[in-house]
């Protein structure tokens, strides 16, 4: 469980904002991680108990599951975002997000 401490460290920051992000995401960041860093990632089960354990606590939305009180930080996340192609969330506009950075620079 050493290992998901370090994770965390390196990957996250805990919020009091209500931040949210998605489970697939967290642990598709943490078998990322896993793959840079040689670690097995076969503790991705217990993630969510080691978020707990500092507080965040899981949430479901919409049928999505999140974490709540979570923020994704640090270089790694650039090069997950990046390097992935990510299809869970964040690759699914909402009515609520613009669509394109297009679309957010001249939304009103």
């Amino acid at each position: 469980m050493a290992h998901l401490d370090r994770f965390l460290r390196a990957t996250t920051t805990v919020t009091t904002d209500g931040a949210l992000v998605s489970l697939d995401e967290l642990e598709g960041l943490y078998m990322y991680w896993c793959s840079r860093t040689g670690q097995d990632p076969s503790a991705t089960e217990d993630l969510v108990d080691a978020l707990e354990q500092q507080g965040v606590e899981p949430v479901t939305h919409d049928g999505v599951d999140y974490v709540e009180g979570l923020v994704l930080t640090g270089v790694l996340v650039t090069g997950f975002i990046v390097e992935c192609k990510f299809t869970g969330s964040w690759g699914v506009p909402s009515a609520h997000e613009p669509a394109t950075a297009l679309d957010a620079g001249t939304a009103s």
